[in-house]
């Protein structure tokens, strides 16, 4: 079960990932589905896919029995992995938002990279998490959107 994050001004801050897959990030990014691949929340309680890992509450028990947290993962996906776990197991991951953590998104490693790289952080435990070819299609799907948006900005 997980909270619902807000920012440190109070707004609320996306909780739950939708199946991250390459359909999804077509989804999202060119047909301009909301809620398809970036994190989103809700008002209700309800069961989701996955949820951000700043605050997972987890029976012991379970957290055991699915391994706990991946090693193989330095920052960004461990959450989403350690959810793909619990739900091969067959068991539900709720997101629960009327609890509510203050989150810091990606405060933990201001001083690893510049602030303009920061997503870069995520690529090593993104090739591990999809794979190295849905890794990089994922990527150009996100990149080539970046890149027609920024064309047609110039045209308007």
């Amino acid at each position: 079960i997980g909270p619902q994050f807000l920012d440190p001004n109070l707004t609320i801050q996306g909780s739950i990932t939708p199946p991250q897959t390459p359909l999804n990030a077509f989804k999202e990014y060119w047909l301009n589905i909301k809620n398809s691949y970036t994190k989103y929340y809700l008002n209700k309680t309800t069961s989701v896919p996955a949820l951000s890992g700043g605050a997972i509450l987890i029976k012991k028990e379970l957290f055991d029995q699915v391994g706990g947290w991946d090693e193989r993962y330095f920052f960004y996906y461990e959450d989403l992995e350690l959810c793909r776990q619990v739900r091969k197991l067959g068991k539900e991951i709720v997101y629960f938002p009327e609890c509510k953590v203050i989150h810091r998104h990606g405060a933990s490693g201001t001083k690893i990279v510049a602030p303009l790289n920061q997503w870069r952080r995520a690529i090593p435990s993104s090739k591990i998490y999809f794979g190295t070819f849905q890794h990089y299609l994922i990527f150009f799907i996100i990149w080539t959107n970046q890149q027609w948006r920024k064309i047609f900005s110039k045209l308007r």
